[in-house]
């Protein structure tokens, strides 16, 4: 896992677009989901789901080329960049265009 600082805040609908964007730019296939834990109350016994993170999901025609993660929906000035066994099969040089191509989009 890689932490990316952006170096300013933005809001979250901003870095999205960037990262699709860039995606796209770079010819990566790109899918969102938003993951959320289950925690519990005592007393009431009651199950509540809380928003945990976003993943996005890069892939190249054929096999998963990286993920990137968020771990809210406000501003922000950093994300994760996840490669290697596990994650995707992106060569340095892909996840350097990729990163590249989002410091332009925002």
């Amino acid at each position: 896992m890689t932490i990316v600082n952006i170096g300013k805040k933005v809001k979250f609908k901003d870095l999205e677009r960037a990262l699709i964007g860039a995606a796209l730019e770079v010819g990566l296939n790109i899918k969102s989901e938003d993951k959320f834990k289950t925690e519990y109350e005592l007393g009431s016994v009651r199950e509540v789901s809380k928003y945990d993170e976003t993943v996005f999901y890069l892939s190249g025609s054929v096999l998963p080329a990286m993920q990137v993660t968020t771990d809210n929906r406000r501003e922000q000035d950093y994300f994760f960049l996840h490669s290697g066994f596990g994650f995707g099969v992106a060569s340095e040089g892909k996840v350097k265009a990729y990163l590249d191509a989002v410091s332009r989009h925002l």
